[in-house]
């Protein structure tokens, strides 16, 4: 039995009928095309209850579905229309109207008033009895929009060697993964406003490292926020209480992002997160809420920094991991997209999100090896800028932007020679100010010179509260 979510996209009107034979089953034609149902239109009480995914849908309404309340909220050109199941007070942009017969759910498939609704977003209907056929024009059926209707935008921005995605789903909602780092936070802002965004629906944040969340208290202030998504897990660094000083001030709780939950589900638009899957893990990365996003037959995956072991535990979870667009873990680090976890996603896309000359040596060559030995074409903040993936969930359109988000010095030709880092005392030990972790001098993985402190002894770094890293194992 279908979910009422499930038809709610095709939003189903109700037309009422003089002496209309309950037997009748009416034709339904939008701005000239006939309409097919999944389900038959039936008659209540002398009233035309018709399920109309097509005509919804063809007359370029958006709308959402709250299934606590078992409501349905409809927007087309600035109008509003709200109907609960079972009531007979609907409303138009707030104002009361009464319905003869309520919007309800019959075999599985959500009813709607047809006549209210499609008038309330400015479409006539005609009726002809002796033919049984009802007519809708949309009365914009000949109109052009700038922005096709039923398109979802993932926009990934260049923040440097950070990360940050502007994902603007069809029915008009918006979510923004990440927020880059803490200088990052105003230009994120900036670009955000520039896309008329005005509240964010869904504020996911993958975990606690600064140049994911590092940003994230300045959109909370500056936006209106609905639902925040964050992995159960916490730091003591001065970034992380940022983020829960600015929540606390607007209110919001924080809902814990893990395998299994499902931000939304509306038809065919869905957002659940495939990880973490576990409950414990010593590095902060394998805590990153994975999300992804399915869109009629185009999904996105959006990793955060998730490495190898949160992979296998994706691929041991059984939950589907396909995605045409794979926003690459870890920045193209070699400890993420390992080859079995390359291969259940089977990306045509990926994206990298890096720095231009970041002190990691990201993405990895490896990583790139990978990507094009499995034929799949891949984009990068620091060679292509920000990238917006457009859908109508056939197709993908790609556009690269080539801006940063992040300002940048301009290039020069001047020759600068790199010195090694400074360490106090030889042999000494460099933490990491967002990990907590010390590393020797020598470690792969060291942070950028901004985010290093230093340690003359192992024993200073433990008191100190730093844990060693597991790979130079110091």
């Amino acid at each position: 039995m279908r979910k009422p979510i499930s038809l709610l996209i095709s939003l189903i009107l109700l037309l009422f009928l003089n002496a209309t034979p309950s037997s009748a089953t009416p034709k339904v034609f939008v701005n000239g095309q006939g309409v097919r149902f999944d389900v038959l239109p039936i008659v209540k009480n002398d009233v035309t209850l018709v399920p109309l995914r097509a005509i919804f849908q063809a007359l370029g309404a958006q709308v959402n579905w709250d299934g606590t309340t078992q409501t349905i909220f409809a927007i087309k050109n600035g109008i509003s229309v709200k109907l609960s199941i079972g009531e007979k007070i609907a409303y138009k942009d707030g104002k009361p109207v009464t319905l003869q017969e309520p919007a309800r759910v019959i075999g599985g498939s959500t009813l709607v008033p047809l006549r209210f609704v499609s008038e309330a977003i400015g479409a006539g209907v005609a009726w002809d009895g002796t033919n049984q056929v009802v007519t809708i024009t949309s009365g914009d059926s000949g109109s052009q929009s700038n922005t096709p209707v039923g398109t979802i935008k993932v926009h990934f921005l260049d923040v440097g060697q950070a990360d940050s995605i502007l994902v603007q789903f069809p029915n008009g909602q918006n979510m923004l993964v990440d927020a880059g780092n803490n200088d990052d936070g105003p230009a994120v802002v900036s670009y955000l406003k520039q896309q008329g965004i005005k509240k964010i629906d869904f504020l996911i944040g993958t975990h606690p490292h600064e140049d994911h969340i590092g940003g994230m208290d300045n959109v909370i202030q500056s936006f209106e926020s609905g639902q925040v998504f964050m992995p159960r897990v916490t730091t003591t660094t001065k970034t992380f209480e940022d983020v829960l000083t600015a929540l606390k001030a607007k209110g919001l709780k924080i809902i814990t992002a893990k395998a299994g939950v499902t931000v939304f589900d509306q038809g065919n638009l869905k957002v659940n997160f495939v990880a973490p899957v576990g409950s414990s893990y010593d590095d902060l990365n394998n805590w990153s809420a994975v999300t992804r996003i399915q869109y009629g037959n185009i999904p996105f995956l959006l990793t955060g920094d998730a490495e190898a072991q949160s992979e296998g535990e994706m691929l041991n979870s059984g939950a589907n991991l396909k995605a045409d667009v794979l926003k690459v873990g870890h920045h193209g680090s070699s400890s993420s997209t390992s080859p079995a976890f390359l291969k259940a996603v089977a990306p045509k896309y990926a994206v990298i999100s890096v720095g231009a000359g970041n002190d990691y040596g990201h993405p990895d060559k490896g990583t790139l090896a990978k990507l094009a030995n499995a034929g799949v074409q891949v984009y990068r903040t620091d060679q292509d800028g920000t990238m917006v993936f457009t859908s109508n969930g056939n197709n993908i359109t790609v556009e690269k932007l080539r801006s940063t988000v992040k300002p940048r010095a301009p290039d020069t030709n001047t020759v600068i020679t790199p010195t090694a880092p400074i360490i106090p005392v030889a042999g000494g030990y460099i933490g990491n100010k967002n990990t907590k972790k010390f590393h020797l001098p020598s470690c792969s993985s060291l942070p950028s010179e901004g985010n290093r402190v230093y340690f003359k002894t192992r024993d200073d770094a433990i008191k100190a509260g730093y844990v060693p890293c597991k790979i130079c194992n110091p």
